[in-house]
């Protein structure tokens, strides 16, 4: 009966170690993602943008308008 329960707390600690080795593994990609993407927003050209400063109130309008627009068929 010992050498069940040993070789049981065996198996969960050999998955423990394992399960936080995925963890952090994960943890490292998602956040090298986040770190990349930053990093590409920060050279973004803002004079390059298509609107108007005046008209930004008027994009929401638009967008939520158009499909409530009614057209004859």
């Amino acid at each position: 009966m010992r050498s069940v329960v040993s070789i049981i707390w065996v198996l969960f600690q050999t998955a423990s170690i394992l399960g936080i080795v995925l963890f952090f593994f994960l943890a490292g990609i998602v956040g090298g993602v986040v770190v990349s993407a930053w990093k590409s927003v920060r050279v973004v050209d803002l004079t390059q943008l298509e609107y108007q400063q005046s008209d930004t109130w008027k994009q929401h309008l638009e967008i939520y308008s158009a499909p409530c627009t009614i057209q004859k068929g």
